[in-house]
């Protein structure tokens, strides 16, 4: 669960006051903008990646869950891109399901089928 996940990396840190704080001074986009850097979302020593890696097995599936509590701190287009396709190689047999608050239209990602994410064309259903 990803949500489960920042929150213990938050509380880890000593950050879910200063996170409240944040953003009652500066608005959500200060609390995402943060949050990120601390996970290093965007960056080669990713805590997201670092994380499936040492929680993973062998011959596993990886359920992603709580994406929609994450957002919009987290959304699923820096999932697949930011995270999924920065895992390392022995990853590449391993089957990856994202279960998804919205809809998938094979050309969009609508989250609470309210709010268009970025376009994302390499993911696929796998149920209809």
């Amino acid at each position: 669960d990803l949500y489960n996940i920042i929150i213990d990396r938050l509380t880890e840190k000593g950050f879910i006051e200063k996170t409240k704080k944040l953003e009652s001074r500066g608005g959500i986009q200060r609390v995402v903008t943060a949050i990120q850097r601390m996970l290093r979302i965007t960056d080669k020593d990713n805590y997201l990646v670092h994380y499936m890696e040492e929680h993973t097995p062998e011959n596993a599936v990886v359920l992603i869950t709580g994406i929609g509590k994450c957002y919009p701190i987290l959304e699923a287009p820096e999932v697949f891109n930011k995270v999924l396709y920065n895992l390392p190689q022995k990853f590449a047999a391993t089957p990856v399901i994202l279960f998804y608050p919205g809809t998938y239209t094979e050309q969009e990602l609508v989250v609470f089928n309210e709010f268009v994410e970025d376009s994302y064309y390499r993911a696929f259903r796998i149920a209809r």
